[in-house]
């Protein structure tokens, strides 16, 4: 995912190091420590690249797909780092592989209707949101 946040004046500009943060917090609060950033660099002024894996493919925040579990990072984890960018960054704007979200509110209005669409072409009838272990919506660490 792609991440931008604008600059405002008499802040500190958003850093790789503010991503790491999230995804710590979130990792230690919601997954017992299981997330892991698979890429995460800057991409030019003020935008951030990002990808999430775990690091158990057993443990909470994975994949899990006809019992197969994977260490891909599910649904869940993605909406609920980017539920923490929001709260530090409302206005952030941020670009995945299927949704455009332009604040929070916008996040906050369209984000589940994401978890609706099926996995992939190999698994039609399986939807995102549930290709995972993930009880009542997030994982319950």
């Amino acid at each position: 995912m792609r991440i931008y946040v604008p600059r405002q004046e008499g802040k500190d500009p958003f850093t790789v190091d503010d991503v790491r943060d999230i995804v710590s917090t979130v990792s230690v609060e919601d997954y017992d420590e299981n997330l892991m950033i698979v890429s995460l660099a800057e991409a030019g002024t003020n935008n951030i690249t990002l990808k999430l894996a775990v690091k158990d493919a057993n443990g909470p925040g994975a994949r899990v797909v006809a019992g197969q579990h994977y260490a891909i990072a599910c649904w869940h984890v993605y909406q609920d780092v980017l539920d923490e960018l929001y709260v530090r960054q409302p206005h952030a704007r941020v670009t995945t592989g299927v949704a455009k979200y332009i604040s929070s509110d916008h996040f906050d209005a369209s984000y589940d209707s994401t978890g609706e669409r099926p996995l992939d072409a190999h698994h039609p009838n399986l939807r995102v949101i549930d290709a995972c272990d993930c009880e009542g919506g997030h994982h319950e660490g």
